[in-house]
Order: C-alpha cells, then structure tokens, then sequence
C-alpha cells in the first residue's frame, strides 16, 4: 500500500516472488509470501518463531529494495553490511539497519516506534539535487497498471493501459521527493505489517514451500556399509540418513521436535533419562515388517535402536540392565550423568527391532526409518531411489522447513567432470560466485546440457533456485597453518592464504551437489575440483614467502603441505593451487591414523582441509585438541588471534556466528580459517550454537557437537 502525495492509499504489488530473477527465485511460480531476503533470520530457521519483530524485518527489508533497486539478502550481515547500504543517506541507513538487525531484541520494538524514526528521518533529508525528476503525476482513481518489469531490470512502474483515465494532475513540489516517494510507503505499510504480518508465519505451505521433482545426486563415493549413526561421507550414511531419523532432534528454542521422542527427562541429578516416545510415529513399509504396510513406533523399537548403537560404539555409559521400557517411555540408567545426552542421542537412528534376525542393521541393503524419504527398490538403473514419505511430512510439529522433493536418486560418478556432464542424463543448472568459477569445470562437460548462473559475490545460500538438478560450486575451507618455526608461521598462513583468498576457493576445491533449500543443512555431498587461481595473488604470495626468507623445514627447501587422502583431479587441483606460491610444494596425504602423527612430528609446514569430513571419524574431535595444542606450543600469535576472534564474535552478539553457522555449515565443527582478505585476521573459526546442539538433519544424519569443539577452546 502506496501513500501518494495527497495521502490517497494506493494498492500496488511489486511481485516480490518475481523479485528475483530465474537464478534467485526461490518461490513457486504463484506463492506469494515466505520469500528468502524479505523473511527474518528467524522466520527462516523456523516459522513457529516469527513474531512482530519479524514483520518488521521484512518491512526494512521492502524499504530497502523500494530504495535501492536491490535485492535485500543478507541485510543482517555485519560483514557486508557497510557495503550494502553506502548508497542510502545516512539517517535511512540507520533505520534500515535496526530493522533489519539479525538479532530481534535489537530490532525496533513496535511498528509504532519505527514509525517514529522514519517519519524523524524525513526531516533529515538533504535536498534532491535539481535534476531529480519530478514526482509522477496524481492519477485518477479509475486508473489500471499494466505489469512492468520486476525490480531485477530496475523498479518500473508501468504505463497506464489504453482504457485506463489517464488525466493527471501536476504533482505538488515538496522537499526531497526522491526518498520521500518511497519513506511515504512505510509509516502504513509498518502498521499493516504489524496486523496482518504474522498470517504468513500461520501458513505451513510458505515456510517450507511446495517443492517437488526429482533431485539426481551425484556421488564419488564407495557404496560402504550402513551405520546406525553413519557419518554423511559415506554412501551408506547418507542412504540411511534419508529414510531414519535420530531419537531426537533439537529445534532453535532448544525444545525438542519433528524426532520420535518427543521428550527427555533428566532424573536423578544427571543419572537417569526418560525418554517420552511421541505418538504416531510410523516405520516405512518394508519386507522386516512382515507386511507392506507402515507401522507405529513402540518402546522395544527405541530399546533395539540404541542397543544396535550401543554395541557399534555410541559414547554412552550405560549400567548393566539399564535399559527398562515403562509403558510409552524407556528408562536409560547411565554410570555417569553427562550434559551431551541430547547430542547423544541425536545420532542413534531409529531403526525397527523386527531387522533383528532378519538383516543386519549395519549393512542392510534396503534401509528402513520413520524419516522423510523412503527407500525403493530399482531393478533397472544402477541408482539409489527414495521417494518421499508423506507421513514424515504431514507431522504437526516437525519444524523446520525441508527440501521437499518428491523423489532422490543417487547414483556413482566415476569421475567428478565426467559425472557433473551426465548427471541425471539431463540439463545442469550451475550456480556460482562469477563466471571464473566455471572454467575448470567446463573443461569435458557437455556444455549443450550445461546453464550457468552468476549470482550476488557474497555465498547468499538462500538463493539457490529449486530445480530439479542443481550443482552449486561451494565453500572449500581451509585450515592453514603449521610452520613449524614460529618466525615463519604468520608468513606461510598469509602467503597460502592470499593464494587461495576467500573469492577464489569457495569452487577451488568443492562443488557440492545438493537439495535445493537445504545448504544451511548437515552433509550436503558431491565432489569436484574447479581449477582458478588469480595471477595477481600467486604473485603477493610468493613475495610474502620471499620476504619471510622461507626455505623450508631445517635441511629441507620444499613446502610440505597436510592435507586430506586425495585422488584423481581433486589431488591435481590442490598441487597446480600450491604451485602457484612458487616454491617447491610437496603434498603428505593425512588420514584419520596418522594425523596426529604428523603434526606431533612437525613433518609438514602447512595443513589443508578441504570440506572437513575426511578427518572425520566417529569422534573427530581429538584430531582438533591435537591441533589446537600443537598450535598453542609452537604458535603464540594463533593463540592470540583465536581470542581475538572469540572476544569480537561475543562482542557483536555473535551475529556472524548464527549467520555462518546455525544457518549454513552445521556439517563443520572444525577450526577453519575465515576472512584473512577481508578482516585482517590470520585466523578464524566455526563452531555450533549451543541452540542447536545435537541436532539431527533427517536429510543428512551429520551431526554437530558443539560442546567438544567448544572444549577445544577452553583448552586455551
């Protein structure tokens, strides 16, 4: 709703699920509200907490696309905040900002205190410069728009169709028309906000949306054999992480949701669990069952689960005898309290207890859950097929909004270039950071079937398009550094560092291939290497190298580099990147076994890892004390900066932290270096919300445990 200059409402729609254009759109063709960019952060994460505050985001949100021409991602941002606003004066800027503040306690309270503030800003506007064109004219009431292009091409308006009564009158010259053409909009639309606002939060369908179609999941991994709580790196754990789901799931209020127990009762100082099982939970159909037809979940299914667990390893103490079913409940009597039961307990995958004596839970060729998707036998494809399961969906309180393609198939690529030409046998829709990105990748792939997209430089992963086949060219984290003379530590960090700077690896090393509208989710998978550097910064970085006087390790003039166990071209991505320091490079490949090794001998100068799972076994987390402790030896000044970080990441209310890690990279606990082009900082780190601890992505079944890379740091 338009104010024009006499205050005569106007009813407009600016299409803002057309907003964005082919390769941003995120809405369905005719859905209208729940649009990524003009949704609240929380709104995003989970609809049931959107209140007024939201809408109010959403108003900043519109107020900076009618002013800007632009689309409004990432407005919460600390990082790319100064950048988007600098063409806004400063006094709009200011409200925009507050309204758009990540955290909504620091938002305006009420659509009437941001009513205030604008209408203080209209006061504060310097004149328009004289060759500002003049207000359009007053349009008699009986007027009609013909639809103009969306704001992508520039906002317009429109022309006025042929039987429209175009009779206008001159508009009235006031100050600052410019701005004020757009501030008159946002004192009416905030109050309508605040009454009708919350409705789109009340409608299941926007938040999650309706999806459809058929993902085809490429993957360059072996088959491997099931898990109970598998980790997303291996073939079998994602198989098993699409059809089960863990015990519980944790939602951003830390209250439990969508898992099949619906509760967890800590008795007995820490001791005890009762675990509440939730009501119309059902098992898939599947041969085991002894019928086609789907099952509710009873106490011996959860009391078989964990025992499977259990015996394949899961960190819980349990006393002899300790696991007891009390009617709808199961009692856990534990050796020890633990505070990481929750955590625990999210990676015990629900399994029925009719396998036993029928499969083996472990390598069941045909895995079963109460998941989202439901497995499928395929006799004619060499695929994996899972087809969506509408009683997982339909559950009232499940939550967050998920991917809700109709149908996965997962086959095997051979090779990543030649997989990415032929997956799915059908048209690849390439989403990334700029047109460089793609150079490698075009290399062998049929480019008939092949559609590139650019979108906005900064990783807006809300944006992806949904589309039946999507390859998005992702983040590649490192961690750099270990020199093993303190003197030359800084230097090699930044020298590798500027090599590979944060515009270049987000598609150096990865290109995952994933469910659309659920890369903020665990164990987004698929592989392959994009081969760019920029010349300029092989040139900085061998000076930086020059510089520092670095030789090598005593008696040894290569640079020795860490990284992950690396094949094919993945393995000649990384040398043809570290060739560009211009030093002899040698790479030492690290697995879960020798790692520690490696860096307790001081045998390499740098350490590389490239998405994070492939250190990752059933408990990663020793590998990182190792690291933190070596670094804190032989390393002072990384010491320093991870406080640094610390301190600034409490400081600014930990705004990156949500943004980076509870809406996008829960899949990585580990320390990764972050922003060295673009802060300063030698160092960065991730780690998880304790909001979101233990939460189980029933899409992905990787896990976070925040509490042990959070001891990581108190080690400091």
């Amino acid at each position: 709703i338009l104010l024009d200059a006499t205050a005569l409402p106007r009813l407009t729609d600016f299409g803002i699920a057309r907003l964005v254009d082919s390769h941003r759109r995120i809405t369905q063709t005719g859905a209208s509200m729940g649009t990524i960019g003009y949704m609240a952060p929380e709104h995003q994460s989970c609809a049931t907490t959107a209140n007024e505050r939201s809408d109010l985001y959403s108003v900043g949100a519109t107020l900076y696309a009618l002013m800007t021409g632009e689309q409004p991602f990432e407005l919460h941002h600390l990082d790319v905040r100064s950048e988007l606003f600098s063409g806004l004066p400063a006094p709009v800027a200011e409200v925009v900002c507050r309204a758009t503040t990540l955290t909504p306690e620091n938002r305006y309270s009420s659509s009437t205190e941001m009513r205030l503030a604008l209408e203080a800003v209209l006061e504060e506007l310097a004149p328009d410069p004289l060759d500002t064109p003049a207000l359009i004219g007053e349009l008699a009431p009986s007027f009609t728009l013909e639809s103009g292009p969306t704001l992508d091409s520039g906002v317009t308006w429109g022309e006025p169709s042929i039987e429209a009564d175009t009779t206008s009158r001159k508009a009235p010259s006031f100050k600052n028309s410019r701005w004020r053409l757009f501030l008159l909009v946002v004192p009416l639309f905030v109050v309508i906000a605040a009454v009708f606002g919350g409705l789109w939060s009340m409608s299941g369908e926007t938040a999650g949306g309706k999806h459809g179609g058929t993902l085809h999941w490429g993957l360059t991994l072996d088959r491997g054999d099931f898990q109970l709580y598998p980790m997303a790196h291996t073939t079998a754990g994602l198989s098993m992480g699409l059809v089960a789901e863990g015990l519980v799931r944790q939602g951003g209020d830390g209250m439990l949701v969508g898992g099949p127990v619906e509760r967890v009762d800590v008795l007995d100082d820490g001791s005890t669990l009762l675990l509440g099982l939730r009501s119309g939970v059902q098992f898939h159909p599947h041969r085991c069952l002894g019928d086609s037809s789907a099952r509710e979940v009873k106490p011996q299914d959860l009391v078989y689960s964990l025992q499977v667990a259990l015996d394949d390893g899961l960190p819980l103490a349990i006393k002899p005898g300790g696991i007891r079913i009390q009617s709808r409940s199961v009692r856990l009597s534990l050796k020890k309290p633990t505070p990481f039961s929750t955590a625990i307990l999210a990676r015990v995958k629900l399994i029925p207890a009719d396998l036993d004596g029928c499969v083996d839970p472990q390598n069941n060729p045909e895995p079963v859950g109460t998941g989202p998707y439901r497995y499928v036998s395929v006799s004619d494809r060499p695929v994996l097929r899972f087809e969506r399961n509408d009683a997982y969906w339909q559950r009232a309180d499940d939550g967050a909004p998920l991917p809700r393609f109709d149908v996965i198939e997962m086959s095997w690529l051979s090779d990543p270039i030649d997989g990415l030409s032929r997956l799915g046998n059908g048209q690849l829709n390439v989403l990334s950071v700029n047109s460089r990105d793609v150079d490698g990748l075009l290399d062998g792939v049929n480019t008939d079937k092949l559609t590139f997209k650019e979108k906005y430089s900064h990783l807006d992963l809300d944006i992806i398009p949904e589309v039946p086949q999507n390859v998005f060219l992702f983040h590649g984290l490192f961690f750099l550094p270990s020199e093993n003379r303190p003197q030359l530590s800084l230097a090699v960090r930044r020298a590798i560092a500027t090599t590979l700077d944060m515009d270049d690896i987000r598609a150096v090393v990865n290109a995952k291939i994933v469910p659309s509208n659920s890369i903020y989710r665990p164990g987004m998978l698929g592989f392959s290497p994009i081969d760019h550097i920029s010349p300029h910064r092989s040139d900085e970085a061998a000076r930086i190298l020059h510089e520092a006087g670095f030789d090598g390790r005593e008696g040894h003039s290569t640079l020795r580099v860490g990284t992950p166990p690396l094949t094919g071209p993945v393995a000649q991505t990384i040398q043809r990147q570290l060739s560009a320091l211009e030093v002899p490079v040698e790479i030492v490949e690290m697995d879960w076994n020798t790692g520690n090794d490696v860096m307790q001998d001081r045998l390499v100068d740098a350490v590389i890892i490239g998405w994070g799972a492939e250190f990752t076994g059933d408990e990663p987390y020793p590998f990182i004390f190792e690291l933190v402790r070596y670094f804190g030896e032989h390393d002072p000044q990384l010491v320093a900066d991870l406080e640094a970080v610390s301190s600034e990441m409490q400081r600014q209310e930990r705004e990156i932290l949500y943004r980076r890690i509870q809406s996008r990279l829960l899949n990585t606990a580990l320390i990764v270096p972050f922003g060295y082009v673009e802060s300063g900082r030698p160092f960065g780190y991730f780690f998880a919300d304790p909001n979101v601890q233990g939460m189980a992505d029933p899409v992905s079944s990787r896990l976070v445990h925040n509490w042990a890379t959070l001891a990581c740091f108190n080690e400091l």
